[in-house]
C-alpha cells in the first residue's frame, strides 16, 4: 500500500458519491511530501491550526473555523464534513485520521444550496434556539506509535477528546463513508447501492492493533465491510 494508491481510492469514492448526489461539494485529495514521509490529505492541511487542538473538539468554533478555511475533503448535503488524511513513511501506513462532523444545525439541503454551507450557517446561528443539534464528531485515528494504556494504537474519539474507544485496526477511507453513512445517514445509505462498489486501500483483514485488555472490552471489530 502507497501514498498514490490512497490518493486513487479516496478520489474514487469521492467521485462515487457525487455521482449520486450524496455531496454538496468535494475536494480532490493531495499527496504532500516531506523527505521519507507522504501525506495524502485535503489540499489546505494546516498543521498545528488551533481549532485542531484538543481544547476545540466538539465545539461551534472547530466546525466553523474547518468549513472557513476550507479544512475538508468533502461536504455532505446536509453540512456535514468529512475529512481524512493518511500519513505514510517508505510506503507504510504509520498514521491516519479520519473526521465525520456533522452539522450544528438542522438545516435543509434546499438552504445549504441556496446560501452555501457558510452563509446558512451565519443564517441559522441567529436562530440557533430552534434549529441548532447537539451531535457530536466522530474522529478515527491510527498512530501505534503513540500507543499505551488508555491510548490505543487505532481508537475512535467521540464526544469528548479523552475518549478513545479501541478500534481493531486502521480503517480504510471507504470502510469510514461506508460506516458513517450507514450509521448516521440512514436514508441517504438506503438511497443508493454504490456501497458494495467502493473499493478500499486498506485491507480490512489487516493485522489485528489491539492492545490485550481491549480485547475483553467494548471495542470496534470487523473483519470484512461486505
Amino acid at each position: 500500500m502507497a501514498a498514490r494508491d490512497t490518493h486513487i481510492a479516496i478520489l474514487n469514492v469521492l467521485r462515487t458519491l457525487q455521482e449520486v448526489d450524496l455531496l454538496y461539494f468535494y475536494q480532490e485529495p493531495v499527496i504532500l511530501k516531506e523527505g521519507e514521509i507522504e501525506m495524502v490529505s485535503w489540499p489546505n492541511h494546516h498543521v498545528g491550526a488551533d481549532y485542531n487542538a484538543d481544547s476545540a473538539f466538539a465545539t461551534l468554533f472547530q466546525y466553523q473555523s474547518t468549513m472557513k478555511e476550507n479544512s475538508y475533503l468533502a461536504v455532505l448535503r446536509d453540512g456535514a464534513i468529512i475529512r481524512g488524511n493518511y500519513v505514510f513513511k517508505r510506503n507504510d501506513l504509520i498514521r491516519h485520521s479520519l473526521w465525520y462532523w456533522p452539522c450544528p444545525f438542522e438545516i435543509p439541503p434546499d438552504d445549504i444550496i441556496q446560501e452555501t454551507p457558510l452563509g446558512a450557517l451565519d443564517l441559522y446561528c441567529s436562530s440557533w434556539q430552534e434549529s441548532v443539534r447537539f451531535r457530536s464528531p466522530l474522529r478515527f485515528d491510527y498512530d501505534p506509535s503513540k500507543e499505551k494504556s488508555g491510548h490505543p494504537a487505532s481508537h475512535l474519539h467521540i464526544q469528548t477528546p479523552g475518549c478513545r474507544i479501541a478500534v481493531a485496526r486502521p480503517l480504510g477511507f471507504a470502510t469510514f463513508v461506508r460506516f458513517v453513512f450507514r450509521h448516521f445517514l440512514p436514508n441517504a445509505w438506503q438511497s443508493t447501492d454504490i456501497w458494495e462498489d467502493l473499493s478500499d486501500e486498506i485491507e480490512d483483514n489487516s493485522d489485528l492493533c489491539l492492545a490485550s485488555g481491549d480485547l475483553y472490552t467494548p471495542h470496534i471489530s470487523w473483519s470484512r465491510s461486505f
